[in-house]
């Protein structure tokens, strides 16, 4: 069953493009060279199948990072499509601006809130609510459709996510457990870690119950610095009111 489009607000577009290493390393090429490249000497330059590398430019190009051209050329013979970058390097100014300001809202955050961690959790749920697209009317979304449009989202906003095996096998419960190999928060997380991974967390918890499908997140872990692993499971099922069945008392 498909869920209505997600937001096309480019939220995300350039940290999910520069969140895999094989695309900074493209991107990095790129920068070297004048006049643009093409995807065969790109894929030697990285040590990458030219299709593994096409995909990874899609990608790139729709973060507006790289742009494309046709080779001007007068010789027989198929004119080649040239990659260049279109934007300049991160501005560490700026990029210590927005630190700056996060650190400060956090700091503020634990200073005056009774429960830091649950208003950090709350303000991440609205947004996880804004940032997920409604179902479409008269459409039921079950526990697949939350969990890719969840994987949608940290995938925009810039989290890398993977789905990885349970690692209990014979689980029958429908559990998922998703690896976040990066964290777009970790600067803060590593000064105010209950205010960012509680954010992290309304944010996913937002998003799936915007989303429906009977589905949240039980558990959010910390195996290595900048990543986080979560784990996805239907929601219990609330007691039927009509339920006249007698308790059984031992």
């Amino acid at each position: 069953m498909a869920l209505a489009p997600p937001p096309t607000d480019g939220i995300g577009d350039t940290a999910r493009a520069l969140a895999h290493e094989s695309r900074q390393r493209l991107l990095a090429l790129l920068r070297e060279r004048d006049g643009g490249m093409d995807a065969s000497e790109l894929a030697v330059g990285v040590d990458l199948h030219v299709n593994t590398v096409r995909s990874h430019l899609a990608v790139l190009e729709d973060a507006g990072l790289v742009t494309r051209a046709t080779e001007a050329r007068t010789a027989p013979g198929r004119p080649r499509v040239l990659f260049s970058p279109t934007d300049p390097p991160i501005d560490g100014a700026a990029h210590s601006g927005y630190r700056l300001m996060a650190e400060m809202l956090a700091s503020h955050l634990v200073a005056s809130a009774a429960d830091p961690a649950a208003a950090a959790e709350e303000v991440g749920r609205r947004w996880g609510q804004h940032l997920t697209p409604a179902p479409r009317p008269f459409t039921t979304p079950d526990a697949a459709d939350a969990r890719a449009t969840l994987v949608d989202l940290l995938d925009r906003v810039g989290f890398a996510p993977e789905a990885v095996a349970d690692p209990v096998p014979a689980r029958s419960d429908g559990a998922l457990t998703l690896e976040l190999r990066r964290c777009p928060f970790a600067e803060v997380a590593r000064e105010y870690p209950e205010v960012a991974c509680s954010l992290h967390l309304g944010l996913m918890r937002g998003a799936l119950e915007r989303t429906g499908g009977g589905v949240t997140v039980t558990d959010l872990l910390h195996p290595a610095p900048g990543r986080c692993t979560a784990r996805l499971a239907p929601l219990p099922h609330p007691a039927d009111p009509h339920d006249t069945t007698p308790e059984t008392i031992p």
